[in-house]
């Protein structure tokens, strides 16, 4: 739709040259409101990005605004969607004379409760709330006696201030008072939903996310802006690569704020560098800071997923089989060749005896996608024993958002890192009813909290653990003759089957069952932390047979596995190289032999 214009230079003038108005930047106009109170106004006089992609949301509001009664919009939409960016289009509207008679020659202030309480101060003296209330009330009478539409951003923070609705509420009513306000969904169904006198006063505006197409028009205006202030040509390439990789890497967060502002801060690195064109490494190194994930990850991701089983037979030994189905379901969800990409990108059960690697596995998967082990995220399921427990991951249900001074456990760990390797260590100790909140996980790739946060798994890796079917058999060694791992692997899969519910197995993309570990195998973890040692030293370390089989014994426990190996390793062959380093010429020694001799363990120099 096109208002009828006019001449736009005597209009401009009026708007922002009138003595009530204080002369700023070009960026932000500000009006002043009784004595010594500002608001800022947009009338934005520099460049001004493409609005066209938003034209039926400012139709909206126009003709909102134009009614007789019920004359204020409210804005509804997420965190970022631009319902800001709609008021600055207004505003340039009214700048250019573009909109009908009931808008012409009007001033927009925009406010909110918490920036009133903040410049009068937070105290709760009454002091303090008769200034709030005194600059309150200038505002409105401001507003509803000259040509003013209030912008209040943020409304619903007028019931954290309920004297605010004892004010707002009759000028509303009167129709004496035009405002746009703007909330979030979630915000308006929590406490302005409710408040039927003052939802009859506002008409509804959603402001939903824009297509590709529509944000890839707006990031090629943006880009304009940043091109003329940084001296950066950045491509229509990298500008389809944003809109792809945020939308992958950054879900908690709406378009065009998300790609908006990777493209700005895409142009300040290329500035800093005083590169005149970006490319697609620049682009990583944005995607890196913001999401903490390696810059080489990003940039390998289909090297990293093609190497990951050799990497992960590397670290964790004698898994073979399992390591092999694990790698072929990444390979496929991390090339994006699976039907459904909303789902995680691998959901494993993992059931074998106690220190066989069951964990390892998790960190080693963890550091080949994201650059280290610690980015794990590990809950210990044991502890989720009550339905109540719940309340520890989702939030509690008595508190909203804003009085939870802490977000849940699982919320902040998921939205501070949704690529990640989220581990649920022993799932079988959790409550029934903790294990049917990740159904839907699994099926749909997110999740709702108690607090109403969203959270979303579909670029996360889940991984349970558990040791069913193995309560009665040992971590190390099993008959071959009278008890093959076959029969074991049908065992343990029906004592699954009868442990957990058909819904939840048939959720899971892989059962991977962990063989328990013989005599190949644990010296092949004995060799694995030689060389972590050797690396840390600097030395060459030789080992004697009889060595070697002390540590077996003291390291390896047919109950826990391997878990007191790093722990022998360092008693046994750490002590003797400590004496050694003590008493020799440290630096000179090149390769050092440990040996029994006489019940004792000795480290010596290599002849």
């Amino acid at each position: 739709m096109i208002w009828e214009e006019d001449d736009s230079d005597e209009l401009l003038n009026r708007l922002i040259f009138d003595d009530d108005y204080v002369p700023l930047p070009p960026s932000s106009i500000f009006v002043k409101v009784g004595e010594d109170l500002t608001y800022s106004v947009f009338n934005e006089r520099d460049s001004f990005p493409d609005f066209s992609s938003r034209q039926n949301e400012i139709n909206k509001i126009i003709k909102i605004l134009g009614r007789r009664t019920k004359s204020n919009p409210i804005l509804l939409g997420e965190p970022g969607v631009g319902k800001t960016f709609l008021v600055k289009c207004l505003a340039k509207l009214i700048i250019e004379n573009k909109v009908p008679k009931w808008l012409k020659n009007h001033r927009i202030i925009k406010t909110s409760f918490n920036d009133i309480m903040a410049y009068v101060g937070s105290d709760s003296a009454d002091y303090n709330w008769q200034r709030y209330m005194n600059y309150l009330k200038k505002l409105i009478e401001e507003a509803s006696t000259s040509r003013v539409l209030l912008f209040w951003d943020e409304f619903h923070q007028i019931y954290s201030y309920p004297i605010s609705l004892t004010t707002l509420k009759p000028y509303l009513a009167e129709g004496k008072l035009r405002m746009i306000a703007a909330t979030t969904y979630q915000e308006y169904g929590k406490y302005i939903s409710k408040d039927l006198a003052l939802v009859r006063r506002f008409q509804i505006v959603e402001v939903p996310e824009p297509n590709n197409e529509e944000l890839f028009n707006i990031l090629k205006e943006t880009r304009k802006t940043l091109e003329k202030i940084y001296n950066i040509q950045i491509s229509d390439d990298i500008i389809k690569d944003i809109i792809k990789y945020s939308d992958e890497y950054i879900p908690y967060r709406s378009q065009p704020d998300k790609s908006i502002d990777i493209i700005e801060q895409v142009a300040v690195n290329c500035s800093i560098k005083n590169k005149t064109k970006s490319d697609k490494d620049d682009l990583f190194e944005v995607l890196s800071e913001m999401t903490q994930i390696p810059h080489e990850n990003l940039k390998s991701e289909m090297l990293k997923t093609s190497a990951l089983e050799q990497f992960l037979n590397y670290k964790v030994l004698g898994q073979e089989e399992a390591i092999k189905k694990i790698s072929e379901r990444l390979l496929i969800t991390r090339n994006k060749v699976q039907i459904n990409r909303e789902r995680p990108l691998g959901v494993f059960l993992i059931s074998g005896p106690s220190g066989v690697g069951k964990t390892e596995l998790a960190k080693a998967i963890s550091a080949h996608f994201t650059g280290s082990e610690d980015n794990l995220i590990r809950i210990d399921m044991s502890i989720y024993k009550t339905a109540y427990s719940l309340h520890t991951l989702l939030g509690n249900p008595n508190y909203s958002s804003s009085e939870a001074s802490d977000m849940p456990f699982l919320t902040g760990k998921m939205r501070a890192h949704p690529f990640s390797v989220l581990l649920l260590d022993e799932i079988d100790k959790a409550d029934r009813e903790v294990l049917t909140i990740f159904l839907q996980v699994f099926d749909y790739g997110k999740l709702t909290d108690y607090l109403g946060n969203e959270i979303y798994f579909n670029n996360a890796i889940i991984i349970m653990t558990c040791n069913i079917g193995f309560g009665n058999r040992p971590a190390i060694g099993f008959n071959t003759q009278e008890d093959s791992f076959e029969d074991i692997k049908k065992d343990v899969l029906k004592s699954l089957e009868a442990y957990f519910p058909k819904e939840f197995l048939g959720r899971i993309d892989e059962i991977i069952i962990f063989k328990p570990l013989n005599n190949e195998i644990m010296e092949g973890f004995i060799n694995q932390k030689l060389n972590k040692l050797m690396e840390n030293i600097d030395k060459k370390i030789y080992i004697d047979n009889n060595v070697k089989e002390i540590i077996k014994r003291e390291g390896f426990d047919s109950n826990y596995g391997a878990r007191r190996l790093n722990y022998a390793i360092d008693s046994i062959i750490g002590s003797a190289l400590a004496k050694l380093k003590m008493n020799s010429d440290w630096n000179n020694i090149k390769e050092i032999e440990v040996i029994e001799e006489n019940s004792q363990i000795i480290a010596r120099p290599k002849n």
